[in-house]
């Protein structure tokens, strides 16, 4: 089964229709997945929103992305730099598109919803505890967020390794299931990480028919503890659709609902993204959303291209 992972922009879904008619210059996608390959992905997301508090805080990552296949096992790592302006201290490096993360060459079907930053927002709330560091300070009870817990941050994000599996449910679907380890190399003194290991168990049950597909999906996040601040296990659902516009050019939609790890209000989100195919080896993916609760992101984006390197 194939994943696609990227959301769609209007310009761009524009201008790629506005040149469908020389979409039958593209050689046709392959019949069948080789039986081994190898994708690069580098991309660039962003997110702003307050989360909560009473300050913006502003996402931005470049992640540098390599996955494997064999038949139906995948194998992907992902390295980002991350820039952070505001008041929040990143749980987790945002996910974005992945670019990658459809492990098919045509993007036809599949979908993981990107993730907007879940954000600490000093421990003033929610159960939460906050250890000040002479780059992070605490706020006041009630009072403004410091202006130097405001200074742009940045450096390498979270590392993730994510191993999957594909399960055929008889002629009806396919069962995805995945173990994904965030690992530490963020740092927590600059707000970019909390400095712990994380385990992500997930499942997704897609089925295509035609040139459309369909996905659910849920997970449990396990987190890791992290002196002076209280992080909850979380349990994560998503869903969406996506259907093949044109050769070359598919269309998609998600939903994801997730609870917040400091026992906050829940993040959900909604994207919609497109994938084209640029060459047989050469993929555009772009996406962008909103957040529909107040601890969500107000505005998330981003692009990224993808490379077949077999």
């Amino acid at each position: 089964m194939k994943r696609c992972s990227a959301w769609g922009l209007a310009p761009l879904i524009a201008a790629v229709c506005g040149g469908a008619a020389h979409a039958d210059e593209l050689p046709a996608a392959p019949e069948a997945r080789p039986a081994e390959s190898w994708r690069l992905s580098l991309g660039g997301t962003y997110s702003s929103g307050r989360y909560g508090s009473t300050a913006t805080t502003r996402v931005a990552t470049a992640p540098l992305v390599l996955r494997y296949n064999r038949a139906r096992f995948s194998l992907r790592v992902s390295v980002p730099f991350v820039h952070v302006t505001g008041p929040g201290s990143l749980v987790d490096t945002p996910q974005g598109s992945g670019g990658d993360a459809s492990g098919g060459d045509d993007g036809a079907s599949g979908g993981v919803g990107a993730e907007a930053p879940e954000l600490d927002d000093g421990g003033s709330s929610g159960g939460t505890t906050c250890t000040p560091t002479a780059e992070e300070p605490c706020p006041p009870p009630g009072g403004d967020i410091p202006a130097s817990n405001r200074a742009a941050r940045n450096g390498i994000g979270d590392v993730a390794v994510t191993a999957g599996y594909g399960i055929d449910i008889g002629r009806i679907a396919v069962l995805d299931v995945a173990a994904r380890v965030k690992l530490p190399t963020a740092s927590r003194a600059k707000g970019i990480g909390t400095g712990k290991t994380d385990v992500t168990l997930s499942g997704t049950l897609t089925h295509e028919f035609g040139t459309a597909s369909v996905w659910a999906g849920a997970r449990r996040r396990l987190a890791g503890k992290v002196p002076g601040l209280v992080l909850r296990d979380v349990w994560g659902l998503s869903g969406g659709a996506s259907l093949e516009a044109a050769p070359g050019v598919t269309l998609g939609a998600d939903f994801d609902w997730q609870q917040s790890a400091l026992r906050h209000r829940p993040l959900t989100e909604l994207t919609g993204w497109t994938s084209v195919r640029l060459s047989p080896r050469l993929r555009l993916n772009a996406y962008a959303g909103a957040g529909l609760s107040s601890r969500s992101a107000g505005f998330l984006g981003g692009l990224s291209l993808a490379w077949r390197l077999d």
